[in-house]
């Protein structure tokens, strides 16, 4: 509610300290509300380590919402670009998914290391991952991982494409980039479906 209100009730950002105090406000609201669900979940009731594997669930979630949340923005940036009429955003478009991209490499590297840390906290054992309800759910979420790791590498082989030709080479690879994020981005949505299942399962 206070990011909401800070967002719809701002007054316009009439210098750079303005710009920045805004972001910074907002990611500190909206990466506070996100890291703080991890003390509502099993993370915070392992015995012994609460603590510890608390604070790695709320590196997990922001990992996962700093990568989730780029993409339907970057995927209508890019989809913007594409267009014939798109010359002018084409450049911010390059620079964009350039720094997205090693952004969520890095995301996607320390959510593998952090999603271990909790399988690890809430599984245990291979037969409670294999005979539990808990790691069924578990074994899906990582099933949805393997092609969004399929499509970020395509989407890295054609970065080099972006910054072609505009007509012939930069426009389509945008469009073919777009089109690829998108279809991360609904892969990304499922895989929160399915750990809002493991949120309300038993832990294996």
């Amino acid at each position: 509610l206070l990011l909401a209100a800070l967002l719809l009730l701002r007054e316009r950002e009439a210098s750079v300290a303005d710009r920045l105090a805004l972001r910074v406000e907002a990611g500190l609201l909206a990466g506070g509300g996100l890291a703080a669900t991890a003390w509502a979940g099993h993370a915070a009731a392992v015995e012994g380590v609460g603590l510890p594997a608390a604070l790695i669930d709320a590196l997990h979630l922001l990992l996962a919402g700093a990568w989730l949340g780029a993409l339907l923005p970057l995927a209508a940036l890019l989809r913007a670009a594409a267009r014939p009429e798109g010359a002018d955003a084409r450049p911010h478009a390059v620079l964009t998914v350039r720094a997205f991209s090693r952004l969520a490499l890095a995301c996607m590297a320390l959510l593998v290391v952090t999603g271990v840390a909790n399988a690890w906290f809430q599984v245990g054992s291979v037969p409670a991952l294999v005979g539990t309800r808990y790691g069924w759910l578990l074994l899906a979420k990582l099933s949805l991982l393997l092609p969004v790791l399929g499509l970020a590498r395509y989407n890295r082989r054609l970065l080099p494409r972006l910054a072609g030709d505009g007509d012939t080479i930069g426009r389509p690879a945008m469009g073919k980039l777009g089109r690829s994020i998108a279809a991360e981005a609904g892969l990304g949505l499922l895989i929160v479906l399915v750990t809002t299942g493991l949120s309300l399962s038993p832990p294996a």
